[in-house]
């Protein structure tokens, strides 16, 4: 009989080969469920993997309890037992996540990362069979084979996620995990890999030089998106609690600050059809049926992976053992051609968000209000529509003190521009006084105001937002230009005066599908009732070197 780790009962053997075993096992003092993994052949990367492993003391990494050595070249490592399926599995069978589950995933694996961090390891294989989910959504870190010490230099990883400095040997920092774990979450979302090649110097020359392809996620992604897979470490955020900082004001933002219940609903959702899966921290993986499974070895591993040659189940390093994974494509990096990848077939597209204009009418009122529907995220539907209505009730009120009697107040809505990811919708109201005869001008006075709302967030756009501070000198040059051309007769009374530290104050800016609608609310005793507002227009042709590049793309390309 082979040598056991005393105080344990094995359970069931989960894959043995030519160098060593894996075996279930409860520990006969707590009672508690482990891995152990067994070699016979170089223990001395066994327990220099551990140590690595050991090393991070967080709940989002798999643990190492115990390594022992055995009779001879024996040596085992005692390890977590981890529930719970690899998130490369869930991506196959579902192509992608809700964008905040896959924030979830994203600020687990940051956390697991961090604490790698802390102890002085960067990971250097962060990737979705790297990544378990457990039950309860939270996800775990595992499979520390290729982990160095800060500032290592070397040339290994899984190519898919290897950073710019990864390719040509540079020092690993824990800028680099950052690099992969954006180049996860962006798979997350999008179901798709943010750089694809049929070939290895393909491959390099996109992660280094090729911008990432942030036209594929949602708006209030992008920026977040951008910033992980910046080309020189030193523009990314420095470690991963600094990205945990970035992505928690992107999701409370975007889902409020019980975002992570929105999460946890979607991804427990997401693995609920996958059955049963036991992921064991120690290497070797098993099916839901028990049946070994083989995982490819990975590429630069100074470690035991595609050395020990465990078959029909290959031990994975010190970490992982994933259950149920098949079609994992694994390239090797001293230049071989890398083995095809699967295809994954993106989740179907979503409904197309639609504009009603929902009438609201009372005895005394005629009211438009906009709404939308089809936005498939529930939590961002509730903002952009309470974004939408917040504006309207509050000039709502405004224009009610004003109405008495049988006045009758009139709102009427129009949509301006709706693209992919922007809505815009001008609005006016007056009120019509009961006595026409008798009413006076306070009474019968008209109004514009505009709601601009980012489809993807919910979050409210203004003039601001629109115009950044260093165009606002242009800004009010040109809408002075095109207000004396456009409204003439209003500017006879008192020129227009535009200042590049009021411009965004005073304008109320509508966007078209051809251009820019400029409200500007002059509001002043200088100008009568009918001039207090005037509208200009403008192409975007004319201001698109004083826009927002991406407002100006969302309204251009629609």
């Amino acid at each position: 009989m082979s040598w056991q780790v005393p105080g344990y009962d094995e359970i069931r053997e989960l894959g043995s080969g030519a160098h060593g075993r894996v075996v279930l096992a409860v520990d006969k003092m707590t009672g508690a469920t482990r891995a152990v993994k067994y070699v016979t052949r170089r223990p001395d990367l066994l327990k220099a993997e551990a140590e690595t492993l050991a090393a991070v003391d967080d709940p989002h990494v798999a643990r190492v309890h115990q390594v022992l050595d055995g009779p001879g070249d024996a040596a085992a490592v005692v390890m977590d037992a981890v529930e719970g399926h690899s998130l490369r599995e869930v991506l196959d069978e579902h192509g992608a996540l809700e964008p905040a589950a896959a924030l979830l995933v994203l600020k687990g694996s940051l956390l697991g990362l961090g604490a790698a961090h802390a102890a002085g390891i960067v990971h250097r294989d962060y990737k979705p069979a790297n990544v378990v989910v457990q039950p309860d959504g939270v996800s775990k870190l595992v499979d520390f084979g290729i982990a160095v010490p800060d500032g290592e230099t070397g040339r290994a990883g899984t190519p898919s996620y290897m950073a710019p400095e990864q390719w040509t040997g540079g020092p690993a920092s824990p800028a680099t995990d950052v690099y992969a774990a954006t180049c996860v979450f962006f798979e997350c979302v999008t179901g798709l890999k943010p750089f694809e090649a049929d070939s290895l110097a393909d491959l390099q020359q996109q992660h280094q030089s090729t911008a990432p392809p942030v036209e594929r996620m949602p708006q209030y992604l992008r920026e977040l998106t951008l910033r992980g897979l910046a080309k020189f470490p030193a523009q990314r955020p420095a470690d991963a609690p600094a990205f945990i900082r970035q992505l928690e004001k992107v999701a409370r933002k975007a889902y409020g600050r019980h975002w992570e219940r929105r999460g946890v609903a979607a991804l427990t959702a997401a693995t609920a059809g996958l059955g049963g899966g036991l992921l064991l921290g120690a290497g070797g993986a098993t099916t839901g049926t028990g049946t070994a499974t083989t995982f490819a070895s990975q590429i630069g591993s100074r470690g035991l992976l595609g050395k020990i040659g465990v078959m029909p189940a290959v031990i994975v390093t010190t970490a992982a053992v994933i259950a149920a994974i098949t079609g994992v494509a694994v390239y090797s990096a001293s230049g071989d051609e890398p083995r095809p990848q699967a295809v994954y077939t993106p989740p179907p597209a979503p409904a197309p968000v639609r504009v009603r204009l929902v009438q609201e009418d009372t005895t005394t009122e005629r009211v438009t209000i906009a709404t939308v529907t089809g936005i498939a995220d529930p939590i961002v539907a509730q903002r952009v529509n309470a974004t939408l209505r917040d504006p309207v009730d509050a000039h709502l009120a405004e224009a009610r003190r004003q109405r008495t009697g049988e006045d009758v107040l009139k709102l009427d809505a129009r949509v301006g521009l709706q693209s992919k990811d922007l809505l815009s919708v001008a609005y006016e109201y007056s009120i019509d006084p009961a006595d026409p005869v008798n009413g006076n001008w306070v009474k019968n006075f008209w109004t514009r105001f505009s709601v601009t709302v980012d489809l993807r967030s919910g979050a409210l756009l203004d003039a601001a937002d629109m115009f950044p501070a260093s165009s606002l000198p242009a800004l009010a040059e040109r809408l002075t230009r095109a207000a004396d051309d456009q409204a003439a007769s209003c500017l006879v009374e008192a020129p227009l005066r535009l200042e590049p530290d009021s411009v965004t104050r005073v304008l109320r800016p509508v966007l078209l599908k051809t251009g820019l609608r400029a409200d500007l609310y002059l509001g002043t005793e200088e100008h009568s009732q009918a001039c207090r507002i005037i509208s200009v227009r403008v192409s975007y042709k004319a201001v698109e070197s004083l826009m927002t590049p991406w407002v100006l793309r969302s309204a251009r390309f629609r």
